[in-house]
């Protein structure tokens, strides 16, 4: 069952590139599409900006389904977007999240940005 995502509101900076960052964060979001309960769509511009739009049957509809309510309920959709801002700075890049993931998403992008900080 799809849940609520998880607010993400932070800013980052790592040693990179921003062309290097934006397209190892690409990478590491554009695999995560769900099925037909929790479905993303990540579109990016390709240089300063990835954004991430979850559309999701919450679970109040999912009960309500089986609560003989019918299937109509399945057609409900809740919409959660996040963006992801790439921005070039002495030294390396500025990344900048803010909206809310769902929290698979949420991890993946945390374990990503942790492997760019310098050891």
């Amino acid at each position: 069952m799809a849940s609520n995502g998880t607010p993400a509101m932070f800013d980052s900076t790592v040693p990179y590139a921003r062309q290097d960052v934006y397209q190892r964060i690409m990478m590491s979001v554009a695999g995560q599409s769900g099925g037909y309960f929790d479905g993303c769509t990540v579109m990016g511009d390709g240089q300063n900006m990835i954004t991430i739009t979850r559309k999701y049957v919450p679970t109040w509809a999912i009960v309500a389904c089986f609560l003989c309510v019918g299937l109509i309920m399945l057609l409900f959709r809740t919409t959660e977007t996040c963006s992801i801002q790439f921005q070039d700075v002495p030294g390396g890049t500025a990344i900048r999240v803010s909206g809310t993931l769902s929290p698979e998403m949420y991890n993946n992008l945390q374990m990503t940005l942790g492997s760019m900080q310098p050891r």
